[in-house]
């Protein structure tokens, strides 16, 4: 099996909120899969998790709730694949194909 290796190109660009807004900065990563001689792997599929935690609402409760979202696709010609999701300033990606080791 080959190994493939994830990179995150301009690893992500964060839309913050206005002034007095509450909600959660917008990001979009940009995700380039690639086996162990640099070269592009086409048709990787990709899962990417935003995730993020927000104040709960009256009648919610104390504290805060956590939220995702998964985007997953596959990657172009290029190995590359695109997502965008609202986030904190962490987030997980893994990618996979058939006949290479998966990279969490």
């Amino acid at each position: 099996m080959k190994k493939i290796l994830v990179s995150l190109l301009v690893a992500a660009w964060f839309t913050l909120p206005g002034q007095g807004e509450e909600t959660v900065p917008e990001a979009k990563v940009l995700v380039r899969v690639a086996d162990e001689a640099g070269q592009p792997v086409v048709g990787a599929k990709v899962e990417v998790s935003f995730g993020y935690e927000t104040p709960r609402r009256l009648g919610e409760g104390w504290g805060t709730r956590f939220a995702s979202q998964w985007r997953v696709g596959t990657t172009d010609a290029k190995g590359e694949f695109s997502a965008e999701g609202q986030t904190s300033p962490a987030f997980g990606v893994r990618a996979n194909k058939d006949g290479y080791y998966q990279c969490d």
